[in-house]
């Protein structure tokens, strides 16, 4: 018997537009040097803020002032000054609250399901532990009866 599997992502696949595509659009926005926020998203590598959220180890709250001090270090070694009032809370406030289900791809993944593909959301998600949450919990309740499995890497440790 052969396997017929569909597994599609959460950010900028099935939910646009993609959540950590905000560091690039405001990296534009405020004219600061391509690539400095990633730097600071990615700061610490496999221990860092940013992966120790993926796993589940922290909280998106707990994480938030972790990425702000992140993008202070990297100004500064990229001698930049950041705007006063940046705020990475305000910047996932709005990027989150901005997604929402890419239909199309939704009805991509219907149509496989009824051909007897088993489809599953693979995602790297977070413990969203913020007063605004209930947009992200909507959105994951909406698309994860339409799926066999929905795996997030904060509920997985990965």
């Amino acid at each position: 018997m052969t396997l017929r599997a569909a597994v599609f992502d959460l950010d900028g696949v099935l939910a646009l537009p993609a959540v950590f595509g905000v560091l690039g659009r405001t990296e534009e926005a405020l004219a600061l040097p391509r690539g400095l926020l990633n730097d600071a998203f990615q700061k610490g590598g496999p221990e860092g803020a940013t992966t120790r959220l993926m796993r589940g180890e922290i909280t998106l709250s707990q994480w938030i002032p972790l990425m702000e001090e992140n993008c202070r270090k990297c100004s500064e070694t990229s001698k930049v000054c950041l705007p006063k009032n940046f705020s990475i809370k305000e910047i996932f406030d709005k990027a989150i609250s901005a997604r929402k289900i890419n239909h199309p791809m939704l009805k991509a993944a219907l149509m496989l399901r009824k051909k007897g593909f088993t489809t599953a959301i693979l995602t790297n998600t977070w413990l969203d532990d913020r007063a605004e949450r209930d947009g992200l919990a909507q959105l994951m309740c909406e698309l994860k009866t339409h799926f066999d499995f929905l795996i997030e890497s904060c509920q997985v440790g990965m």
